[in-house]
Order: C-alpha cells, then sequence, then structure tokens
C-alpha cells in the first residue's frame, strides 16, 4: 500500500514516470527508488555532524563542506537501503525459474503439435521471463553499487556493515540463486570481506549451507548507522 494513489500519481509525473501504467512490482520499485532519493536528500540536507561531544546543524544558507557531512552515516544509509532491497529479491531468482519450468511443462504438454516451433513455449519470450530479467537486473546493479561504496574502504562503519551477519547471508544465498555475473560481484565482495572476519565467523552463518541452498543458522544480525 503505497498511500494515496492520484498524489503518488502526480508526483511521479513530475519526475517524468507514468505511474498507472506500472505492473505491481515496477511500483513498489520506483516507490523504494523515489523514498530512498528523498531519505538520501534529507540526509544531506539535514544531517548532523559531531565536532567531539558537540553538534553544530548544517547551515541552510551555504553548501556543506565535505568536512560537515557524516559521509560514513551516508553511506550507511544508501548502504542499508539497497541491501533491504536485495533481501527482498534474492530468492525470487530461483522460484520464478521453477514457475518457468513448471510453465513450460504444463504449455507443452497441451501443446497439439510438437512440430510447431512458434508453438514451443522454450521458443517464446514469456511474463516469467521478462520478470526474471526484470529482477536479475535489480540485483546486479545494487550489488555492483556495494561493491563500489566498499572496495578499498577504511571506514569502520562501513567494515561493520560489510563483517555483519546479515549481508554474509545474503552474499551466500546471492552465490546459489544468482546468474553468473552476480555470483562474480558477489564472490569480489567476499574476497574484500575475508580480509575483516575469520572462517569461524562464515561457519557461524553456515556460509557453505547457504552457497548450497540450505539456511543461515543463526539469526543474522545487522549493522546499524551512526
Amino acid at each position: 500500500d503505497h498511500g494515496d494513489d492520484d498524489a503518488i500519481s502526480s508526483l511521479m509525473a513530475s519526475i517524468g514516470i507514468d505511474w498507472k501504467s506500472l505492473n505491481p512490482h515496477q511500483k513498489d520499485s520506483n516507490y523504494l527508488l523515489v523514498q530512498s532519493l528523498y531519505n538520501l536528500l534529507a540526509s544531506v540536507l539535514m544531517r548532523f555532524h559531531a565536532s567531539g561531544k558537540q553538534r553544530t546543524v548544517l547551515s541552510n544558507t551555504a553548501m556543506p563542506t565535505p568536512d560537515e557531512l557524516n559521509l560514513d552515516g551516508l553511506q550507511m544509509q544508501i548502504l542499508q537501503c539497497i541491501h533491504t532491497e536485495l533481501l527482498q529479491n534474492i530468492a525470487r531468482l530461483s522460484r520464478i525459474k521453477t514457475a518457468s519450468s513448471v510453465n513450460a511443462r504444463s504449455v507443452r504438454a497441451q501443446e497439439s503439435n510438437d512440430w510447431d516451433s512458434s508453438a514451443d513455449v522454450r521458443f517464446l519470450c514469456t511474463g516469467f521471463d521478462a520478470t526474471f530479467l526484470q529482477i536479475e537486473q535489480l540485483l546486479y546493479s545494487h550489488l555492483a553499487c556495494i561493491r563500489h561504496l566498499t572496495y578499498q574502504t577504511h571506514s569502520g562503519t562501513i567494515k561493520t556493515f560489510l563483517r555483519s551477519d546479515a549481508f554474509l547471508v545474503s552474499l551466500c544465498q546471492l552465490l546459489f540463486h544468482g546468474t553468473p555475473r552476480i555470483k562474480r560481484v558477489a564472490l569480489l565482495i567476499l574476497r574484500d570481506v575475508c580480509q575483516f572476519i575469520t572462517p569461524a565467523h562464515l561457519s557461524a552463518v553456515n556460509a557453505i549451507g547457504l552457497i548450497r541452498g540450505g539456511q543461515s543458522s543463526p539469526t543474522p544480525t545487522t549493522a546499524t548507522a551512526t
């Protein structure tokens, strides 16, 4: 539920999005995107910065300098928003592939002429295929963004995010559910993360089991923004 549909439609139209023509998944994605951009803008314009124990409100009459911005906190906001959307879509890739396979078998069983290739569902782009490609592109772009934001980081806050059980579980799940290009980026990030964690940490979240399609052992912990 996105609230007042007419108000959202008017807002989306102002940025070139035809809200009423979107399917439910596209509405969810675009709503989350605009919400994330709003949170990002609010973080930049209204963020406090800490100087010892004193906090200073940013001036609304001058552009803030890098020293006035809590960039670690801003990065954490972005990473957490991206990670949340990853969590919502990781398992959908495998579910859609399974549903597509079941649909293909049912359609082929109903075909009266197996020699007519134009009627073979294997040669058609179905709704399952279109949805799969949309979600795959979403996961890949989000994961690539995480890689860009965390590569060779020296921030303790970002390292805390990378070491969190919740993010490690997500990486391992992507190595099972993801497409080859998603798995490649996930492995690159995992290689970087292994500098900050021990094998016991991976064992604690059941990394091998997750990569094989299993479940995590403990309840994953999440990193919090500072």
